[in-house]
């Protein structure tokens, strides 16, 4: 899909958002939310996604369970943001370590799940995340590996 293209979606976008909200008074949040989805489905293009930065971690989580509702088939990525500042004294929370290195994993090209690069995704993160450094996507290269029942792992 051409640059052009894209950027009429991206007004189309905006043109229906200030419609729903101004003329309709639909809530912001819920709006937003439908023109999200309607302009991602628009973008759609094979093995190509759409970043959404949301306001803060409640709203992702909110947004994250309404299209899983809405549209079960989407795979949807989540990036938060570390829960701690550099150098304090409180470890990271694990989960949340888990979902980024899981989300910047599937990012940098690992293809864990073999259907995923090959449909249209989703990536949720939030403000505090997207201003946070991260690792550049070679980092990812050759540092996980699949574990399945029954399979045996090398000691080294």
């Amino acid at each position: 899909m051409s640059t052009f293209a894209l950027l009429g979606i991206a007004a189309a976008g905006i043109a229906l958002l200030l419609l729903l909200i101004i003329r309709f008074q639909v809530h912001a949040f819920v709006a937003m939310m439908l023109v999200s989805l309607l302009v991602a489905l628009a973008a759609r293009q094979k093995g190509r996604g759409v970043l959404h930065v949301c306001r803060d971690d409640a709203r992702m989580a909110t947004l994250e369970a309404a299209l899983k509702f809405f549209a079960p088939e989407l795979p949807v990525l989540t990036l938060p943001a570390w829960d701690c500042q550099p150098y304090d004294r409180v470890s990271p929370n694990a989960e949340i370590a888990a979902r980024r290195m899981d989300t910047l994993n599937r990012l940098a090209g690992a293809k864990l799940d073999q259907s995923w690069p090959d449909v249209p995704w989703l990536l949720l993160t939030t403000v505090n995340a997207a201003l946070q450094r991260l690792p550049q996507p070679d980092w990812f290269a050759g540092t996980g590996f699949r574990a399945a029942r029954g399979s045996r792992i090398k000691p080294e």
